[in-house]
C-alpha cells in the first residue's frame, strides 16, 4: 500500500515538473508583448509573440507541423511557405501580416491572438527589414 502510495505520487509529481518546465517559456498574458516604435527585432518581440499566436500545440510548431510549416525560429519563419511568409520590406505583401488581417484563408482565426499594436509591430518589423 505504501509503495502505491509512493508511486502515484511520484507519477503525479513528474507531469507537473515536465508541465512547469514548458511552461517556463509560455506566454501568460500577450498584452504584455509591446512592439516598440523602432529597433523591432525577432528575438526580444516577433518570437515571443510567434510562440504565443502560432506555435502552440497542434500549431506550426517543430513537433505538429501543421500544414508542412514551421514557424519556431527565425529562419523557419524567413523560409515558410517558399520565403513568403516574411517578404523583407513588403509587410503588405508578407504572408503572416495577410493571415493576421484575414486576407488569406487559415484554419483558425489567429487575429484575435495578435492585438493592433501588435500587429502593427510586425508590420513595421518585417518594413524594416525584419531583423534578428
Amino acid at each position: 500500500m505504501k509503495n502505491n502510495i509512493i508511486r502515484i505520487a511520484i507519477l503525479g509529481i513528474i507531469p507537473l515538473i515536465l508541465l512547469y518546465a514548458c511552461m517556463d517559456n509560455a506566454i501568460s498574458n500577450p498584452e504584455e508583448i509591446i512592439f516598440p516604435e523602432s529597433n523591432i527585432t525577432y528575438t526580444q518581440h516577433v518570437e515571443p509573440l510567434l510562440r504565443f499566436a502560432c506555435n502552440a500545440p497542434g500549431c506550426h510548431n517543430l513537433m505538429d507541423r501543421k500544414a508542412n510549416i514551421i514557424l519556431d525560429s527565425y529562419e523557419q519563419l524567413l523560409m515558410s511557405y517558399g520565403g513568403l511568409m516574411i517578404r523583407k520590406g513588403d509587410p503588405d505583401n508578407s504572408l503572416l501580416i495577410k493571415i493576421i488581417r484575414r486576407e488569406v484563408p487559415h484554419s483558425l482565426i489567429v487575429d484575435y491572438r495578435v492585438n493592433t499594436e501588435q500587429l502593427i509591430g510586425l508590420a513595421r518589423w518585417i518594413k524594416d527589414g525584419a531583423p534578428r
